[in-house]
C-alpha cells in the first residue's frame, strides 16, 4: 500500500508541475463525460446545446462526443481553450453569471442526466489551438499509466507513434492529465470520418515502423488504463 500511495503522489506532482512548465501557453482541454437518464438522451443533448452557447460567449471552444465501442453511451461535454490564460478568463466570467443561475435553475427542475467524472488536462504540443479540433469527426483514445520514473520512455515512444500514425493520416494528440487526474497520458487520434479511421487502421496493421515499434517496446514502460472511441454530436 505504501509503494502504491508513493507511486500516485509522484505521478501527481509530476502533473502539477506540468502546469508551471512552458506548457502553460499549450491548449487546456476539461472534459465533462455525462449519462443520460433512461429517456432523456435528446433533452440533455438540447440542454448542452444551451451551455454551449453560453460558453461560447465567455471564450470556450465547445466539441460533444458520444463515445462509441469501449464505452457505453456516454457523452463527452469537452471545453478547450488556446492557453491557460484563456482559461482562467472564461472561468472568472462564468463565476456569478447570471445566464448560469437561469440555467441551473431550468435544468435542475428537470434533470436528464448525471456526470460521471470530469477531468482537466494539457495539450504536450504547444503549437495546438483550440479550433484545431473543427471538422474532426471521429476519434480513438488511449489513456495510458506510465510507470515510476519511466515518463521520458513513455513520451519517446509517443514521439515515434506520433510520426507513424501522422504519416499514415490520423491527427495525433497526446495530453497530459491536470485536475481531476492521476498523471495518465492520454494518446488521442482523430479523423475527419468513421471511413477514414477505417483506411488508416488497415495501412497501420502493415506497416513495418508500427510493427517494430509494438515488438521492440518495454511492455513494463507504461500500462493501458483503458480505450474508446467516438464521434462528435455536433461540430
Amino acid at each position: 500500500m505504501r509503494t502504491l500511495n508513493s507511486k500516485k503522489l509522484v505521478i501527481s506532482l509530476s502533473a502539477l508541475l506540468v502546469s508551471f512548465s512552458p506548457l502553460a501557453v499549450a491548449e487546456i482541454i476539461e472534459v465533462y463525460t455525462w449519462k443520460a437518464f433512461p429517456g432523456k438522451g435528446t433533452l440533455m443533448l438540447t440542454n448542452m446545446a444551451e451551455a454551449a452557447a453560453i460558453h461560447t460567449e465567455e471564450g470556450a471552444s465547445v466539441y460533444m462526443y458520444a463515445h462509441n465501442v469501449g464505452s457505453t453511451q456516454l457523452v463527452d461535454y469537452v471545453l478547450r481553450w488556446d492557453n491557460r490564460e484563456a482559461w482562467g478568463a472564461t472561468k472568472d466570467k462564468s463565476r456569478g453569471s447570471e445566464k448560469w443561475v437561469e440555467f441551473w435553475a431550468k435544468t435542475s427542475g428537470d434533470p436528464s442526466g448525471e456526470l460521471v467524472s470530469s477531468l482537466g488536462g494539457q495539450n504536450l504540443d504547444a503549437n495546438v489551438k483550440a479550433e484545431d479540433f473543427r471538422g474532426l469527426n471521429t476519434y480513438g483514445v488511449w489513456v495510458w499509466d506510465p510507470a515510476p520514473g519511466k515518463n521520458a520512455e513513455v513520451l519517446q515512444s509517443f514521439a515515434t507513434a506520433t510520426n507513424i500514425h501522422q504519416s499514415l493520416g490520423a491527427r495525433v494528440d497526446s495530453y497530459a492529465e491536470g485536475f481531476g487526474g492521476t498523471g495518465n497520458l492520454h494518446y488521442l487520434l482523430s479523423f475527419k470520418s468513421w471511413s477514414d479511421m477505417a483506411t488508416f487502421q488497415d495501412k497501420l496493421a502493415n506497416d513495418p515502423r508500427w510493427l517494430e515499434l509494438n515488438s521492440s517496446g518495454d511492455p513494463n514502460n507504461m500500462t493501458l488504463i483503458r480505450s474508446f472511441s467516438g464521434q462528435t454530436v455536433s461540430d
